[in-house]
């Protein structure tokens, strides 16, 4: 077995893994995908592993930009894990994160991510869910017709035909990336650019009255479902400009089913009588991206706002990274270094502790799930007193609303 470099004359092979290790519907032979599988950039972290002639495996890793609590990380996103059936079992991708993970030290890239499919199997990695996204299906009668007045315009066509409205689109994307509170993504542009190639999703953009963007929704139409895939704003004008957009789409379309808005995203201004029973209303919610640390001294240091007003010390645990088993000591100054001199205060996991960095869960919460141990207590009575260390990490990672805010739009 034979680790290798893929390029684009493997782009044939690289299908057939994907169709037979996927077992899905994807048209991964259609045109769209055939430009997807052709941009070169695809293939700069793209590794396989070939038995003789045949591949078996693949892996591709990707260099985002991603915001964490306001502060922006470069990161690897890993996708196109794929195994043929047979050759399951025998630890190739897993052999391919540790590369991957010793390259991120190398380039003081501190995390990966990967969107979970298959949870339990990248939690076996040191994965571990980051952010979150909300559903809501809403029966178009149950929309409030409440519009506040506003000189917004709005403009809409087919994402693949328009470049006008392509360019608004970035430049709102922009401006969210650098102000919105959510986790936003930049994508390379082998998956950032083929989503102007989507003659099935149509794009309206709010526009002020100086004709700059300041919003928009994508969306597609199937039967009388209106499917909205994203709907993203930066002035509470522009939310009811889209509002309004969509209160004026055909009669035929009985139904807005939000695929991903934050947990925050301001329903009431949407909606009325919430409480008929008569109406239809699905809401729900599912764990949206996950991530792996890698250099955990780095990621604290930098996601630390306020420094604390003592020193705390981690014992970190990393089951993978054994590298990473180490006491972490967190300074009124603001820096981070290995102390494993000092007794620790907290005991935690390179998994467990992802959520709190990322806000999805306080160290409050951690802390009474067994994830944050504080003075080595092997068992927790419900409920004690909250130790002060852990309110004090609490004051440093104030949980938040964690929303993957991207647009995946890639085979």
């Amino acid at each position: 077995m034979k680790r290798i470099k893929l390029d684009k004359q493997y782009k044939d092979e690289v299908v057939k893994v994907w169709k037979e290790a996927f077992q899905d519907d994807e048209e991964f032979d259609s045109e769209f995908s055939q430009y997807f599988f052709n941009q070169d950039d695809l293939w700069n972290y793209a590794y396989g592993w070939l038995d003789g002639n045949q591949l078996v495996s693949t892996y591709l890793s990707l260099n985002v930009s991603v915001t964490i609590r306001n502060k922006e990380f470069t990161g690897h996103y890993i996708d196109g894990l794929a195994t043929l059936p047979s050759y399951q079992g025998r630890g190739l991708i897993h052999q391919q994160m540790l590369n991957d993970a010793k390259r991120c030290k190398e380039d003081r890239i501190p995390i990966m991510l990967v969107d979970p499919s298959r949870d339990s199997f990248y939690r076996k990695f040191g994965f571990e869910f980051a952010c979150d996204q909300y559903r809501i299906d809403i029966d178009r009668l149950f929309c409030s017709d409440e519009i506040e007045q506003c000189d917004y315009t709005v403009k809409t066509g087919v994402i693949a035909d328009n470049t006008e409205l392509q360019e608004a689109y970035k430049v709102v994307n922009d401006y969210l990336f650098t102000h919105s509170p959510y986790n936003e993504l930049r994508w390379p542009p082998c998956y950032e650019d083929i989503k102007y190639k989507r003659k099935d999703i149509k794009l309206t953009v709010a526009f002020d009255k100086e004709k700059q963007p300041c919003g928009f929704v994508l969306y597609s139409v199937d039967g009388s479902n209106m499917l909205v895939t994203s709907f993203r704003y930066t002035t509470l004008a522009a939310f009811f400009a889209l509002k309004q957009f969509m209160l004026d789409m055909d009669d035929s379309i009985s139904q807005f089913v939000f695929t991903s808005i934050p947990e925050d995203f301001p329903l009431s201004l949407f909606l009325k009588d919430l409480g008929r029973p008569e109406k239809k209303l699905y809401f729900g919610s599912w764990m949206s991206r996950m991530i792996r640390i890698v250099d955990f001294p780095f990621l604290l240091e930098k996601l630390v706002s306020e420094p604390p007003k003592h020193a705390i010390s981690f014992s970190i645990k990393d089951k993978v990274l054994k590298e990473n088993n180490n006491n972490y000591t967190l300074f009124p100054n603001g820096k981070v270094i290995i102390d494993s001199d000092r007794q620790s205060e907290v005991t935690s996991t390179m998994t467990d502790i992802v959520p709190l960095l990322t806000g999805l869960k306080s160290a409050k919460e951690l802390y009474f799930q067994g994830k944050l141990i504080v003075n080595q207590a092997e068992t927790l009575e419900q409920w004690p007193k909250v130790p002060q260390v852990i309110r004090e990490i609490d004051l440093l990672f104030p949980k938040l609303t964690t929303f993957s805010a991207d647009d995946y739009l890639a085979p």
